[in-house]
Parts: C-alpha cells; sequence; structure tokens
C-alpha cells in the first residue's frame, strides 16, 4: 500500500531495478518472517486437534490473537484454495482475532475457549450471517453480545422469499387459463 492505494510488487521491483520474482522471493524468505516463523515453531503452535472417527484430524488456526478482541466483532467464512476458514474480527480496527480451518461451531468453541473469558465477555455485538452454527457459536462464546445479522443476507432471503411468491403467483395464474 501506498498512501492508502495498492501497489503491485511488479510496480516496486521497477522503481527498485530488480525483477519482479527477485523482489518476490526476497519478500517470502526474508522480510515475512514466515521461514523464521516456521523455524522456531510459530505456524501451527495453535492448531487443533480433533478426534473424529477413530482418526485425529488436525484442525488449521493460522491465526489467533486475542489483542485483536474488541467490543464490535464480526464471524463469516472465507474459501482460500479449497479450504473453509472462519474469520472472526474486530471490526474497529478491522484486524483478525481468529481464523480457523473449519466452519463447525463445536470446534471453534474449543478453539475460542483459548480466549481469556473476560475479553469475550467485553464482546458487546456480534455481525454474522444467519448460518445456526455461527449462532450458537456467538451464544457460547461471547455471552454478553447481541447479533447483528449482516445486510447481505437479509437482503439475500428477502429476495429469495419475493421470487418464490412471483413462481407462485405466476403458477396461479397458469392454472386458471
Amino acid at each position: 500500500m501506498v498512501e492508502g492505494r495498492p501497489i503491485s510488487i511488479g510496480n516496486v521491483a521497477y522503481v527498485l531495478g530488480m525483477s519482479a520474482k527477485k523482489l518476490h522471493r526476497w519478500y517470502q524468505q526474508v522480510l515475512s518472517g514466515f521461514t523464521q516463523a516456521i523455524e522456531s515453531g510459530e505456524i501451527g503452535q495453535h492448531d487443533l486437534q480433533i478426534k473424529k472417527q477413530g482418526e485425529i484430524k488436525e484442525i488449521a488456526v493460522p491465526i489467533l490473537e486475542e489483542k485483536n478482541l474488541g467490543s464490535q466483532m464480526a464471524i463469516d467464512e472465507k474459501t482460500i484454495n479449497g479450504v473453509c476458514y472462519t474469520l472472526l474480527s474486530n471490526r474497529k480496527t478491522n484486524k483478525i482475532a481468529l481464523m480457523a480451518a473449519t466452519l463447525r461451531a463445536k470446534d471453534l468453541m474449543q478453539v475460542m475457549q483459548k480466549f481469556d473469558i473476560e475479553k469475550r465477555m467485553q464482546v458487546r455485538s456480534l455481525s454474522r450471517d444467519m448460518a445456526p452454527n455461527y449462532d450458537w457459536l456467538g451464544r457460547q462464546a461471547f455471552m454478553n453480545a447481541y447479533h447483528v445479522i449482516d445486510k447481505f443476507h437479509v437482503i439475500k432471503n428477502i429476495i429469495e422469499q419475493l421470487q418464490a411468491i412471483r413462481i407462485l403467483w405466476g403458477l396461479a395464474k397458469v392454472s386458471h387459463r
């Protein structure tokens, strides 16, 4: 980001007089700290192991940052490279408090219990979609929070119901002919 606008790594490389591939490799291996994080064991330290049908299944939890919890939180899912992740983010700071490779409320609650109960009690509002797993999770993890259904899902539901009425109305007209 330069002055609040995204800029491609190719443009930065051009300004620095180097190839974009070389700058990208340098960023990945040195500047990002990813290699050092793997070596120190930071990557994967919050992963969750679940026993499911006699097998141990590992759920990746790349982000678990209690300091990013706030009074206004939002929870939603995002698919990245074919894997569904649940994201819990702070609506005021836009920082991610939790990222877990599961949508199951039971698994997510197990991860959220790593957050201090007093910090979870300070959450006053939770913006979410209408999925029942997020309803249950929100009530269990954030007992003091009121739930706000995000407007996208409300509008989508209204449009679906209107379409159903239009279809029924059209069928009723056809049967009267």
